[in-house]
This record gives structure tokens, sequence and C-alpha cells, in this order.
């Protein structure tokens, strides 16, 4: 049976490689910044959103005149979001 192997070499310069990832430091630490302000926008709207669900849950129940336990009306507001 032939042998199916392929054997991959790569030289490289340990120094131009590591003078790259210096070069690219500064690039990286301001895209970890800006995805911190993303992600902290996004928790912000996302608090917001199951706010508004949890109110919403509240208002449709004594729309339709009856009383949801805290639990339920919690249950039901992060339920809320996913619908479509």
């Amino acid at each position: 049976m032939p042998d199916n192997t392929v054997q991959i070499r790569v030289g490289a310069d340990l120094s131009k490689a590591q003078a790259a990832i210096a070069a690219l430091k500064p690039e990286i630490q301001a895209a970890a910044g800006s995805m911190g302000k993303s992600f902290q926008q996004a928790g912000v709207e996302v608090e917001r959103g199951l706010i508004n669900s949890h109110q919403s849950v509240h208002l449709l129940a004594e729309e339709m005149g009856i009383h949801l336990p805290r639990a339920v009306v919690g249950a039901v507001s992060e339920i809320l979001p996913s619908i479509n």
C-alpha cells in the first residue's frame, strides 16, 4: 500500500515573528478596548429590554384582569424577547 503522507516544513525567523507581534500589539489593544465598550453597551440594551419585557407582562396581566405571581412574570419576561 502506498504511503499517503505529506510533510510540510516551515522555516521562520523568530526575531521577525516577535517584531511582527510587537507591531500588532497596539492594534490588538485598541480593538479590545473597542470591543469592551461594545459589550458594555450591549449589556445595557439587554437589561433595558428585560425591564421592558417585565413591565409588558405586568401590563398584559393587568389588562386581562388576572394576577400573576412574581416568579411567573419573571419567567415569561425572560422568554418574551426570544418570541418573534
